[in-house]
C-alpha cells in the first residue's frame, strides 16, 4: 500500500484547508449580516449570498481536481487558481466592508 502523498494530494490538501477557513469566514460574515441594522442588513446579506456562490463555485473546482487528479489538466488548474483567487479577494473584500 502507498501511503505517499503525490503533489496533487498534498495541493488538494491546501486547498481544501483554504477553503475550510474562508467557510468560516463566510458564516461569521453572515452572523454579522443577520446582526446588522435594516439598512445595512441587506447590503450585507446580498454580499453573503455572492460569496457563498463564489464557495460553491471554488468547491465544484476542487471536486473536479479531486477527480481528475494526475490527469488534471492546465484548463482544470486555471479554474481552480482563477476559483480560489476570485473566492479570496471577495471575502477579503467583505470582510472590510463588514468593519
Amino acid at each position: 500500500m502507498n501511503t505517499q502523498m503525490t503533489k496533487t494530494d498534498i495541493n488538494i490538501e491546501k486547498l481544501n484547508s483554504q477553503l475550510d477557513e474562508w467557510k468560516a469566514e463566510i458564516d461569521k460574515l453572515e452572523a454579522k449580516a443577520v446582526e446588522a441594522r435594516d439598512e445595512a442588513k441587506l447590503s450585507y446579506m446580498r454580499e453573503v449570498k455572492n460569496l457563498k456562490v463564489s464557495y460553491a463555485e471554488a468547491e465544484l473546482k476542487l471536486n473536479e481536481m479531486r477527480n481528475a487528479q494526475e490527469r488534471a489538466s492546465s484548463d482544470i488548474m486555471d479554474g481552480v487558481t482563477n476559483a480560489w483567487r476570485d473566492l479570496g479577494n471577495a471575502v477579503s473584500k467583505a470582510a472590510k466592508g463588514f468593519g
